[in-house]
């Protein structure tokens, strides 16, 4: 299993309200809106039941279910059967930092050695920008 870490990104609310509105996939829907600039109309985000589409163009749709909680610590995010060519998982990992959050991304992924050394870096950067979008979310107090 490869593991692709993100570096730790500071939120600047307490963990309880970044934990309440990153387990709710609703809260993904109209943030393609607040992207940063390399990404403006690249990325969007669609929300039906339980599942969290994120559409772009450079990989196509690829859906997401919520499967574990931990309160104030984990939310791990499984693709859906048949929507990547590879399964994998993202998990957020949150801890408390006084009134902030430290926020970190991991997406975890079974690759033989020979395709890990070809998507290493495409994983990278995606991990890494999602854990980035993390910090651009309004979360409410």
């Amino acid at each position: 299993m490869a593991v692709f870490k993100s570096s730790k990104n500071v939120i600047n609310h307490p963990v309880e309200v970044v934990y309440n509105h990153l387990s709710d996939l609703r809260n993904f829907e109209g943030l393609a809106g607040r992207m940063p600039e390399e990404l403006s109309g690249k990325v969007d985000f669609e929300v039906r039941d339980n599942y969290l589409t994120i559409k772009t163009q450079q990989i196509g749709d690829i859906s997401f279910i919520l499967s574990r909680k931990v309160v104030d610590q984990v939310i791990s995010l499984e693709t859906v059967s048949g929507s990547s060519p590879m399964p994998f998982s993202i998990e957020i990992l949150l801890s408390a930092d006084g009134d902030n959050t430290i926020a970190e991304v991991e997406t975890k992924i079974e690759l033989n050695p020979i395709f890990k050394a070809m998507v290493s870096k495409p994983i990278q950067d995606m991990t890494d920008k999602f854990a980035a979008l993390l910090t651009i979310i309004p979360y409410q107090d």
